[in-house]
């Protein structure tokens, strides 16, 4: 599964950053107010033109964005990939992404402007060596910007990989090996259900279906109200509302409640502190592997429990699946991620070491 532009819990525009806007909008208001002597009428007269020209600012920076016609900058075949850059954002749905003669292997969407959203950059990594005797074609469809106006368009080109690249006894360009168990990519269905939805595809993997709904019952829910620094345990239940805002009503569950609703199901075991060439191994075993990492900017807090325990958190928590690698499994270069928010995603080692770290390295795996 590619990515898909419905997400659970990952708007366009962050809250956060739609509040710093607002204090210092209320700030400059302030400001205009004060420097007009507190006088109503020139505080008008200041601050409606001023508004004004904020919006029309916003608004230009918005469309300069999302409404021209997103053009292909250039074509690319480096390390095995296949890439299509363009210089705007493209919409996903709708995109049609084909290359001919067929060959085995995963399009991607990379390089977002922001987070998750507003992606320039079409990959496709193939599973297999291509033949440098083969002229493939390109098809990309149905391009548009992401506010879906304009007319769409398609563009196509063909290649043939350079012979200067091949050892002479070589006959085909080869590609980092890549291992990619078959686990189906689903999207969590509440805001901050991530966790479950992981798990969900990992038990999927093993022919066990079942609802977000049943597995959240299972791992329980800590109602703890989050007042100052006392919320619940993400050790023991998922703490706060499901379909809440992170790190104010809602917040998560750690690996050992997983591990113990997995456990249900199949044999699981939860762990910290995991080296990547360990992960990979399970992966070449064919087991997935659940792990903690973050969505956001994915900041260290914590809080205490009413019983008075420390509890170690990140802004963002996030949980995905780890379902292969590129490379080889002592030193991957990257890592495929079954991710409930997006869909399937290539992370570097670098994202991925980082990401993985805050945790501890830590996760589930489903055996």
């Amino acid at each position: 599964m590619e990515h898909i532009p419905s997400f659970a819990g990952s708007p366009l525009i962050p809250l956060e950053y739609v509040a710093v806007a607002l204090a210092v909008l209320a700030v400059y208001l302030g400001l205009i107010y004060l420097l007009s002597g507190r006088n109503r009428k020139k505080f008008i007269s200041f601050s409606i033109p001023s508004l004004a020209l904020i919006g029309i600012t916003a608004v230009s920076i918005a469309a300069y964005w999302l409404v021209p016609k997103p053009k292909v900058l250039w074509t690319n075949f480096e390390g095995g990939r296949i890439e299509v850059v363009f210089d705007k954002p493209v919409s996903r749905r709708g995109m049609e992404k084909l290359i001919s003669p067929e060959v085995p292997g995963v399009w991607v969407f990379e390089e977002p402007l922001y987070a998750t959203h507003l992606y320039r950059k079409v990959v496709f990594y193939p599973d297999a060596g291509l033949d440098p005797k083969t002229e493939y074609k390109i098809s990309i469809k149905n391009i548009q910007n992401t506010s879906k106006s304009g007319i769409p368009y398609d563009f196509e080109f063909s290649f043939r990989l350079p012979t200067s690249v091949l050892g002479q006894e070589s006959k085909k360009v080869l590609v980092a090996p890549t291992i990619r168990l078959a686990v189906p990519a689903y999207l969590q269905q509440h805001t901050l259900s991530c966790e479950v939805a992981s798990l969900r595809m990992a038990l999927a993997f093993r022919g066990i279906t079942v609802s977000e709904e049943e597995l959240l019952a299972k791992v329980g829910v800590d109602s703890t109200p989050h007042k100052g620094n006392v919320w619940g345990n993400p050790y023991e239940k998922f703490v706060g509302n499901v379909n809440g805002t992170q790190m104010k009503d809602g917040y998560g569950v750690y690996w050992g409640p997983i591990a113990r609703v997995a456990g249900e199901y199949r044999a699981a075991a939860s762990f910290e502190g995991w080296t990547v060439d360990k992960l990979t191994r399970e992966i070449q075993n064919g087991n997935p592997v659940i792990i903690w990492t973050y969505a956001g900017r994915g900041r260290p807090t914590s809080w205490k429990t009413p019983e008075g325990r420390d509890i170690y958190a990140v802004r963002d928590q996030h949980a995905v699946v780890a379902v292969g690698f590129v490379g080889q499994p002592q030193n991957p270069t990257q890592i495929i991620i079954n991710d409930p928010l997006i869909g399937r995603v290539y992370w570097s080692r670098a994202v991925f070491d980082k990401k993985w770290g805050i945790f501890g390295n830590s996760g589930v795996v489903v055996y």
